[in-house]
């Protein structure tokens, strides 16, 4: 699990629209600490369970993107 403040600071940095926001939060159990699974945050959001995943994917790359460029500029 993410430190609270610095999952949902950084998934507004990377430009993620409050939906798929909503959907990666639940599924890293932000805010009541619980994870969930991709099949449950796709019936909770009513899409496949692919689009959770892809979505996942993109915000993990970004992620790591966003570490890297900070450690080169130390």
């Amino acid at each position: 699990m993410f430190p609270k403040r610095w999952f949902a600071q950084t998934i507004v940095k990377l430009g993620y629209s409050g939906r798929e926001a909503k959907m990666m939060e639940m599924r890293y159990g932000e805010p009541d600490g619980v994870l969930h699974t991709v099949r449950e945050v796709a019936k909770a959001f009513g899409v496949t369970q692919r689009r959770v995943e892809l979505l996942e994917l993109a915000l993990l790359g970004e992620m790591k993107k966003m570490e890297l460029k900070r450690e080169i500029t130390k």
